[in-house]
């Protein structure tokens, strides 16, 4: 699997019209997922947009990062000026779908434009149904209190669910090839996770149906108790709806999704069960948490809840979002979904509790805060109910799809991606009856970019800090787990355990004829996880015809002394055949060494020193040295930069190959943090080339440098028009320390004096001296509360003076809502959110106050200050001579030629001033 670790850089980028295309979500299956969605993909990212101007978010599986819920982990987030821009490679469309997220509490707006910079359509985007608070309890395997999410602020909780979505239809189609962009309008920044674009299918009125509407009959269902066994045409754009509706035998049909919409304003909402169908339209409510009860329990439940229940009818070509549930059937028999998007709810997409014979086929589940479908046995014996192409992406809480008791289930044809915990679950949590001999099927899988590793609740594991696998069989709390059957199974770039397999050791239950064939494991990110992993496990399962591939040797597995062959004991018997590991069959001869590694600072104004914040591109040669070339295709050539402060970034997989005696040099972005650094480039992290790669240590290269802080005057910014203010850092000092503001030590219990570093953007002058220019300091960006020594402002005489075009400085905490002006420091991790021109009427007469925040997150305190390397190295030339110190058939008399080399084997033009070892004549030589 690739990985597009690039900086979090503001910038302008071009990319190769040749990757200016619809994102190809067959390349995870061509027979998986909604493999008839109507809508075709458009991703903002380096590599999948043309060009964009705004911040490019890199890939992070750290869930206090917003990205880490966007698809493929990375997000592009624009402000003022700034737009994402592709080229439409899939067809005519006027309907346009965004995933979206601007800052809590705040708005914005964006248009859509065409080739001709006209605008097509606009929309406008809130936090009103996402940011979802969660209470952080610590958990365990076996302690998981439930709780459930709110949108209620609090800054002591962790949160999800930051994305959402809205689509709009266009005033004309996208043309085919015609070049389109989303572009950044008014309000807050807009992070933009993808746009899909589509022909907007419109169903006009038939003969033989009758028509309703609201304006003549104002009450859908007298209309529709009226007119049973009918289909009824709903005839407008957006209907109010009070209560549940029961359509009874019924069709309701809608002019189409991006025409119809039917919107619950009251609690008790939804459709009581039926026989009829219905079809085309968006279904939507008020709904915004789960429960309405303020703390986390279910307590005081009133809220539009599910929207299909009891259902036994037909549903198609419908969009359900903004409920507790897209569906929850209690009991239904035979009830069918076809080409439906289950989308932004608070809960599960679909449960077939306590159903039987029913069935979701292609479908779209998306962003929803449980199990995305489901069937639980609760108090009934669920059978028979199916899952079949269907695509689930993006759940943040439980899996995407889960079976919990009963029996003759199937789900065939998948696609999961971009979960932030299981993937596909088999586990028994929940009472009620347990699972039937006949078993379960699970066939033709892919999951991708799924599991969590365990750590502090909100930044890592399931709601609880636990660790989740990708495919989580787990015989736990209720029953055991009886001949479930797992077979053709893809799973890519896990985020954690890519298969986990388990027993509760408290409990009797077991692992009872488990199947697993065809089970095809894609790598795992996280270097503490592996391809399968066995905890506590009793009973018996049957694996065979693995693949493991991307994964280092030591992570295959991590029972039976770390190799996947058949073993038994400790009540457990696992049966294995058919075993293959990463590595491709190696070649004699081959051998890959690292030659070098340098870095540079991608900017155009000349600076070679590194600051903070500088977008860096580190680089590696590679060379093969020997006389057998390294075939192209199934040998992907990777380097890892490991960071002294754990931290580690990736170059691509090289696939091209390398001819003998030949290199290519690699690279990899970074974004610069001030202090001294320790690199290590590695040369094949996982492994999976085997001896191909030296062992003498010439596979990793180790360099120093410095990064310094940016010079307050050499910060960078988007330059903007008009008066326009910006916050571009946050410094400190200690109060009563005589010390310089910057981002020194911060010991518990210090009082910390803040600064803020602010920019006119603009091209004029602001020079309405007099008018207090606002500056406040907020952490977690909390409101303003009586006493609380979390919220400080600037209130000196620097807050009225003018601020030119261009210009630079610094505003520093005079005073805060407890009366002080430093802020006690507090143990851990904390963020601030720094607002300029914060005031109510605008008096500096700004032209855009939606850049006007900007929020740092604090080093862990207690934290030393920034450390610098008393010794750095130079970057090396990657395009010097190489020597025989990297070619074997030179041998090391090569080296006595009185020229200088470092022990990489580059050749020097003069004697080195820095200190470091060197080599010089055949010898070891240390310059100090």
């Amino acid at each position: 699997m690739k990985k597009l670790l690039l900086s979090l850089a503001t910038a302008t980028a071009i990319v190769s019209p040749a990757h200016a295309q619809h994102y190809d979500m067959t390349q995870w299956g061509a027979e998986r997922g909604y493999t008839e969605a109507p809508y075709f993909r458009y991703e903002a990212e380096p590599g999948h947009c043309r060009s964009y101007s705004g911040v490019y978010l890199p890939q992070s599986d750290v869930q206090t990062d917003l990205q880490s819920e966007a698809s493929n982990q990375q997000a592009i987030t624009i402000g003022s000026g700034g737009y994402v821009e592709w080229k439409n490679d899939s067809g005519v469309a006027d309907g346009v779908t965004l995933r979206f997220s601007v800052p809590w509490g705040q708005t914005a707006r964006v248009g859509i434009y065409g080739d001709d910079g006209q605008l097509l359509g606009t929309m406008d985007l809130n936090t009103d149904h996402s940011w979802e608070f969660c209470n952080k309890i610590q958990g365990s395997r076996n302690y998981k209190p439930e709780i459930y999410s709110i949108h209620v602020y609090n800054p002591d909780e962790f949160v999800r669910m930051r994305f959402d979505e809205t689509h709009t239809l266009l005033s004309r189609e996208i043309r085919r090839d015609e070049t389109f962009r989303i572009a950044h309008i008014s309000g807050a920044q807009v992070t933009v996770d993808f746009l899909e674009i589509e022909k907007a299918r419109k169903v006009e009125f038939r003969e033989g149906w009758v028509r309703w509407n609201q304006q003549i009959e104002s009450n859908l269902q007298s209309f529709i108790n009226s007119h049973q066994g009918q289909t009824i045409y709903i005839d407008q754009e957006y209907v109010g709806v009070w209560g549940k509706l029961s359509p009874g035998s019924c069709t309701l049909q809608g002019r189409g999704l991006f025409y119809t919409e039917l919107h619950w304003e009251q609690d008790g909402a939804g459709f009581n069960g039926f026989s009829g169908q219905v079809k085309d339209m968006a279904l939507t409510s008020y709904q915004n948490q789960r429960y309405d009860s303020p703390d986390h329990g279910p307590n005081g439940y009133g809220s539009p809840g599910k929207c299909f229940n009891g259902t036994a009818g037909y549903v198609e070509n419908v969009l359900v979002e903004h409920f507790e549930c897209g569906g929850w059937l209690s009991g239904a028999n035979g009830a069918r979904f076809r080409h439906c998007r289950f989308r932004n709810n608070y809960a599960d997409g679909i449960n077939f509790c306590n159903s039987t014979g029913c069935s979701v086929e292609q479908s779209n589940f998306r962003n929803n805060g449980d199990d995305d479908m489901a069937s639980w046995s609760a108090e009934s014996y669920c059978s028979n109910n199916r899952f079949e192409n269907c695509t689930a992406e993006h759940n943040w809480r439980a899996s995407s799809l889960g079976f919990f008791g009963g029996g003759g289930h199937s789900a065939r044809n998948i696609l999961v991606k971009d979960g932030l915990e299981s993937g596909v679950r088999l586990v028994s949590d929940f009472s009620g009856p347990a699972f039937g001999a006949e078993g379960i099927d699970f066939e033709n899988i892919s999951i991708v970019h799924c599991a969590c590793v365990a750590g502090e609740v909100g930044r890592h594991g399931d709601f609880w800090g636990v660790d989740e696998g990708a495919l989580h069989i787990e015989a736990s709390s209720n029953y055991s787990i009886v001949n479930p059957r797992f077979s053709d199974f893809d799973i890519y770039d896990s985020r954690g355990n890519a298969v986990f397999i388990g027993a509760n050791p408290g409990k009797s239950h077991i692992l009872d004829n488990v199947t697993l064939s065809g089970i095809n494991i894609h790598g795992v990110r996280d270097d503490n996880s592996y391809a399968f992993y066995f905890e506590n496990p009793k009973g018996s399962a049957t694996i065979s015809d693995i693949t493991v591939d991307g994964v280092d040797a030591s992570q295959v597995t991590n029972a039976n002394g770390g190799n996947m062959d058949s073993f038994s004991g400790n009540g457990f018997m696992l049966t294995t055949t058919g075993v293959e590991t990463s590595r491709p069959i190696e070649i004699a001869g081959v051998l890959l060494r690292l030659n070098g590694m340098a870095w540079s600072r991608n900017s155009r104004d000349g600076v070679t020193e590194i600051r903070e914040g500088d977008n860096v591109t580190l680089s590696v040669r590679v060379e093969n040295n020997s006389a057998t070339p390294l075939p192209a295709g199934d040998y992907p050539v990777r380097v890892a930069f490991r960071f002294s402060d754990g931290s580690t970034v990736y170059t691509g997989k090289y696939t091209d190959g390398l001819k003998a005696n030949n290199g290519v040099i690699l690279t990899a972005d970074w974004t610069a943090k001030a202090g001294g650094h320790t690199v290590t480039a590695v040369l094949d992290p996982s492994g999976s080339l085997g001896a191909m790669v030296a062992d003498d240590g010439s596979a990793k290269v180790e360099k120093r440098f410095n990064v310094q802080s940016g010079a307050l005057e050499n910060l960078p910014y988007e330059p903007t028009s008009g008066v326009d203010f910006k916050v571009l850092d946050l410094r400190w000092r200690r109060e009563g320390v005589d010390e310089p503001v910057g981002k020194g030590p911060i010991n518990v219990g210090d009082r910390i004096i803040f600064s803020a570093a602010i920019v006119n953007a603009g091209t004029v002058d602001s020079n309405d001296s007099g008018n207090k220019l606002g500056v406040t300091f907020r952490k977690d960006g909390r409101e303003y509360s009586d006493g609380d020594a979390n919220y400080l402002w600037c209130d000196d005489n620097e807050s009225y003076q003018p601020l030119a075009a261009g210009e630079i400085k610094l505003f520093t905490a005079t005073g805060s809502a407890a009366g002080q002006a430093a802020w006690p420091a507090l143990a851990g991790t904390h963020s601030f959110m720094v607002h300029v021109n914060d005031g109510d009427t605008n008096t500096r007469g700004e032209s855009d106050r939606a850049n006007n925040t900007a929020t740092f997150t604090l080093p862990e305190i207690p934290y030393a200050g920034l450390a610098m390397n008393e010794f750095v190295d130079e970057p090396d030339n990657l395009n010097r001579e190489t020597t025989s110190l990297l070619f074997a058939d030179g041998g090391a008399a090569a080296l006595c030629d009185g020229r200088w080399y470092t022990v990489d084997g580059i050749v020097l033009d003069a004697e080195p001033s820095r200190p470091g070892i060197y080599i010089r004549n055949g010898q070891k030589m240390a310059v100090r």
